[in-house]
C-alpha cells in the first residue's frame, strides 16, 4: 500500500517535467547569452570594467579551463583561522571575499573604490552575515591602526603606480595588528602581453620580494605559470613569520 502510494506520487510529480526541463533548458540558454553578451560589453572594447565579474570564471570554466581565479581563493585560504578579522582590498564584484574568505574567518570587510563593483558584490553575497562591502580609496585607508589579522591584495598591485604601491604598503603596516600579515597575488610583466590598464608590474620574483623586503621582514615569494601568464603569489609580516613552507616547484 505504501508503495503504490509513493509510485502514485511520483507520477503526479512526474506529470509536469516535460515542462519544467524546457523551462530549465530555456533559463539555461538565455543565462549563458547574457553572460556572453555581458563579457563582450565589457572587455570586447574600450574603455575596459576596472574590476572583473567572477561570474564569468564559474560559468565558463568547463569551456574556459582557466584556474586563476580558484587558484588565487586556495591559496589564501591556507592561512586563515576562524577566529580572523580579515581585510579584502580592491575586491571588485566581492566574488574572492565571500567565496574563499568569509567562510575560514570571523569577519570579512571587502572595500573597492568603485561604487558600481560594491553594488554588485552586496548584490550577491550581501546575505552572509560575517561579511560587509565598502567603498573605500585603498591609498587612504580609514580604518583604526592594528584592527586586522590579515590584509589580503590579490590581483589589484597591478593598477596602482609605484608610488602608490609603497604608501598603501605603509598603509597596510598601520591596519595589521602586531602579528597579522599581508598576502595576495599580482600578474608578472611580460613582453608578449600588455595591461593598458596596468600602471606597474614586477619582472620577476626576486625583484617583487626586494621590493616588499623594504615594508616587512618577513616575505615568501613563489611563481605559477600558465599558458598565458605568470603569476606572482606573496606573503609577508612584519614579525618573523615562516611562510616557507610549501614545496619550493609548482
Amino acid at each position: 500500500m505504501n508503495s503504490h502510494q509513493i509510485s502514485k506520487k511520483k507520477i503526479i510529480l512526474l506529470l509536469p517535467w516535460p515542462i519544467f526541463f524546457l523551462l530549465k533548458v530555456i533559463g539555461r540558454f538565455l543565462y549563458f547569452l547574457g553572460l556572453k553578451y555581458q563579457f563582450v560589453l565589457d572587455w570586447g572594447s574600450y574603455p575596459n570594467p576596472e574590476w572583473f565579474d567572477h561570474e564569468f570564471d564559474l560559468a565558463f570554466f568547463t569551456k574556459w579551463r582557466k584556474p586563476h581565479f580558484f587558484e588565487r581563493g586556495v591559496y589564501l585560504q591556507e592561512l586563515l583561522k576562524k577566529e580572523m578579522c580579515v581585510l579584502d582590498l580592491c575586491c571588485g564584484d566581492g566574488s574572492v571575499t565571500a567565496l574563499f574568505i568569509a567562510p575560514k574567518v570571523t569577519r570579512a570587510i571587502g572595500v573597492d573604490f568603485d561604487p558600481k563593483a560594491i553594488q554588485t558584490a552586496r548584490s550577491k553575497y550581501g546575505e552572509i552575515k560575517n561579511l560587509e562591502y565598502q567603498v573605500a580609496d585603498i591609498r587612504n585607508l580609514q580604518f583604526p591602526s592594528a584592527s586586522f589579522d590579515a590584509v589580503t591584495w590579490d590581483a589589484a598591485i597591478e593598477h596602482f603606480t609605484e608610488k602608490e604601491i609603497r604608501e598603501i604598503l605603509s598603509s597596510i603596516q598601520r591596519v595589521l595588528k602586531p602579528n597579522g600579515f599581508l598576502m595576495g597575488s599580482t600578474i608578472a610583466k611580460q613582453d608578449f602581453l600588455q595591461h593598458h590598464d596596468h600602471e606597474f608590474e614586477f619582472s620577476t620574483k626576486v625583484e617583487l620580494e626586494s621590493f616588499l623586503k623594504k615594508y616587512f621582514s618577513s616575505v615568501y615569494v613563489w611563481e605559477r605559470s600558465h599558458d598565458d601568464r605568470r603569476n606572482f603569489y606573496f606573503r609577508v609580516a612584519s614579525q618573523n613569520i615562516n611562510f616557507d613552507t610549501r614545496e619550493k616547484n609548482f
